[in-house]
């Protein structure tokens, strides 16, 4: 029987038992437990990952703990690794944290140039390179951000695959290649996004909405964070800010990105004061939140909750100052806003 592990430089204690019994039930791979537990121990000892990551990386790509962690394996998990930051001119520790974020990377073929293979990552960097106009260096630079793109398809035509996705682009949004080169450079993430335009969770439905709200589809290309927003919260925040800042403001800026419990909260203590005070308010990080209003947001979200009665009081204020155009919540918004209940800001990728 297996037993927990103490590692002795970061003094984690892992419990082996626990991850093998996951990493066995999400996936069925032919290795031992016992290795399962030598590969645990490489990722934090080796590699100084800490347990969180390693429980990430082994229960997000089992098979990655098939490869060889011999130091004289050139396919070997730090062979690979090293590989990487050859090919795309990063420190060690900078792939390491790709690898954390996508740990599917280490699944693929470093070494061979093997055309027509979506599985040859010197054919999709080659073709990278080429599609975004990037040397090896600032191609790195956008991988080190975004690794998921590895994983993309490159080769067919499918409705997933990247090809299709830049053409719908182009056509969504009215550019030439060059220009959704630049998009995706600017907003990594979009290439993760379900293109189906019958999707109401997808990419077509957060163009729709924020054209709704007189978002133009030249400002979401200018502005491309606006797609990050979470579609239902869109609205939410969209009625709250629209009563301090110009349509302008709003979508230039990222204070949409607040969450809607942090918003909502600042807003009805705000309300008193002068439009100026509440502007400042709304935007202000929460070290000078607190420094000048003497009190924190989460304090302020507990005296003043989102709930059913919060989300009525804001779109009553709404629509009694936009009578030409009156905006509701629908039930799959105000579901959505009340099960959500961490107060965290939305984070800016991207991917």
């Amino acid at each position: 029987m297996l037993k927990s592990f103490k590692t002795k430089e970061k003094g984690i204690i892992m419990n082996y038992e626990s991850i093998i019994r996951q990493i066995k039930a999400k996936k069925d791979i032919e290795i031992s437990d016992s290795n399962i537990k030598k590969k645990l121990i490489y990722l934090q000892e080796r590699l100084g990952l800490s347990e969180e990551q390693t429980r990430k990386v082994a229960l997000r790509n089992p098979v990655g703990l098939t490869l060889s962690i011999a130091d004289d394996d050139e396919n070997s998990i730090e062979s690979k690794l090293e590989t990487y930051a050859e090919l795309l001119q990063l420190s060690k520790s900078q792939v390491i944290e790709m690898y954390i974020k996508f740990p599917s990377m280490i699944n693929y073929d470093v070494k061979s140039d093997l055309s027509n293979s979506n599985k040859s990552i010197r054919v999709k960097l080659d073709f990278f390179k080429e599609f975004f106009g990037f040397n090896s260096a600032e191609l790195g630079e956008l991988l080190y951000i975004c690794p998921q793109l590895l994983g993309v398809d490159i080769i067919t035509d499918l409705p997933t695959s990247f090809k299709t996705k830049v053409s719908k682009l182009e056509k969504l949004f009215d550019l030439d290649k060059k220009g959704v080169a630049k998009f995706i450079r600017d907003f990594t993430s979009i290439i993760k996004y379900d293109f189906d335009e019958t999707n109401p969770m997808g990419l077509y439905m957060k163009v729709a909405s924020l054209n709704y709200l007189g978002v133009t589809n030249k400002q979401i290309v200018e502005n491309p964070y606006l797609l990050g927003i979470p579609v239902f919260d869109l609205k939410f925040r969209y009625m709250i800010l629209s009563s301090v800042f110009t349509n302008e403001e709003i979508f230039r800026n990222t204070y949409l990105v607040i969450s809607n419990e942090k918003l909502y909260a600042r807003f009805m203590f705000l309300n008193k004061f002068d439009t100026r005070i509440i502007r400042h308010g709304l935007r202000a990080d929460e070290k000078r939140f607190q420094k000048y209003y003497k009190v924190s947001s989460g304090r302020l979200m507990k005296e003043y909750p989102l709930d059913k009665k919060a989300l009525a009081e804001i779109e009553m204020m709404y629509n009694e100052t936009h009578k030409d155009k009156p905006l509701h919540f629908n039930s799959l918004e105000k579901n959505s806003m009340l099960e959500m209940a961490a107060p965290i800001e939305q984070t800016l990728c991207q991917v």
